[in-house]
C-alpha cells in the first residue's frame, strides 16, 4: 500500500530556499554598504590631496611675486586681517562672496575635482615672533636660519570630493623673502 504524499519535502524545500534567499539578500546589502564606505574615504583622500595641491599652489604663486600690490582683495589675495574669517561657511568660497580666489581643477575619471585657496598677508617675520611662539617659520631642518626680514602668508586651502559631500580645509603658513 503505497501512502499519500503529505508535500513535507516541498515545504522543506521552500523553507531552506526561503533561509537562502535571507542569506543572499543580507550579504549584497553588506556589500552595498562597504562600497559606500569606501567610496566615502576615497573621497575624504582625494578632497585632502586636492587641498594639499591647493597649498602648494599657493607656495608656487607667492613665489612668482616680486611686490606686496596683488594684495588688493581682488585676486585671493589678501592685506593683514582682511581675509573671510568663517572658513567653513559656503559662502565664504563662492565666487560672489570670495573674489578672485584661485580654483584649480583637476579630472579624476569623469569628475572634476577642485580646489580653492586663499592668501593672506601676515606681516614682516621678526625674531621675536620666534621666541614668543607666535608663528614659527622654519626650513625643516634647521640647519638654514630664517632671515628676520621675510614676509609671512597665510594660506587657507579648500576641497571637495568628487560626489561633493566630504570637504578639506588646511591651513598654513609660508615665509618669502623679498
Amino acid at each position: 500500500m503505497h501512502k499519500k504524499p503529505s508535500g513535507a519535502a516541498l515545504a522543506v524545500s521552500l523553507v531552506l530556499l526561503l533561509i537562502l534567499t535571507i542569506v543572499v539578500i543580507s550579504g549584497g546589502q553588506n556589500i552595498v554598504l562597504q562600497k559606500k564606505m569606501s567610496s566615502a574615504v576615497r573621497d575624504l583622500h582625494i578632497s585632502l590631496e586636492m587641498a594639499e595641491s591647493g597649498i602648494r599652489d599657493a607656495g608656487a604663486q607667492l613665489d612668482l611675486l616680486t611686490t606686496m600690490t596683488d594684495f588688493d582683495q581682488t585676486t585671493g589675495f589678501y592685506k593683514i586681517g582682511d581675509m573671510p574669517a568663517d572658513y567653513f561657511s559656503e559662502a565664504t568660497w563662492t565666487a560672489g562672496s570670495i573674489t578672485g580666489a584661485t580654483k584649480i581643477k583637476y579630472t579624476t575619471g569623469t569628475t572634476d575635482t577642485a580646489a580653492q585657496y586663499m592668501i593672506e598677508d601676515a606681516g614682516i617675520y621678526k625674531e621675536e615672533d620666534a621666541d614668543s611662539g607666535s608663528l614659527m617659520l622654519d626650513d625643516y631642518d634647521g640647519a638654514n636660519p630664517i632671515p628676520s626680514n621675510v614676509n609671512a602668508f597665510k594660506i587657507v586651502s579648500r576641497s571637495t570630493g568628487r560626489n561633493g559631500r566630504s570637504e578639506r580645509i588646511l591651513i598654513s603658513y609660508y615665509g618669502k623673502e623679498f
